[in-house]
């Protein structure tokens, strides 16, 4: 089983944690055992992030060009609501916003993001 790195997964009750398993699904894992319980609602391609405060739902994120698309996905039903998406107020010249860490109400947030920049410059007459 693999832990996803940038992401808060043991649940809010302490009884369980989101892996990725031999089969690359997400599941939920038992900590005091048990079989694993698969998670149909999380797409292939997006990272759970961390629970809602009430252990309800997953914030998720999808990679890709800007912006990074946060969603809140409910567990019981798949009920998905838009959550933010992330980019820089400049956003020139970034390529990748990493995912974000969430504080456990969903207030406050924090990113950051690779920029790669370049200059050209064009000489004439050079020998």
């Amino acid at each position: 089983v693999d832990l996803l790195l940038y992401s808060h997964l043991i649940s809010p009750d302490g009884r369980s944690v989101i892996g990725r398993g031999s089969d690359k699904a997400l599941h939920l894992y038992p900590l005091a055992g048990g079989a694993p319980q698969p998670l149909p609602y999380v797409k292939p391609g997006e990272q759970p992030l961390r629970w809602s405060a009430d252990g309800a739902s997953l914030y998720v994120y999808t990679a890709g060009p800007p912006p990074a698309h946060v969603e809140i996905v409910r567990l019981s039903d798949g009920n998905r609501e838009k959550w933010r998406d992330l980019s820089p107020d400049d956003p020139a010249g970034v390529v990748f916003v990493r995912p974000p860490l969430i504080t456990p109400d969903g207030k406050h947030y924090v990113y950051s993001y690779t920029r790669l920049l370049s200059e050209l410059f064009l000489g004439r007459g050079i020998r």
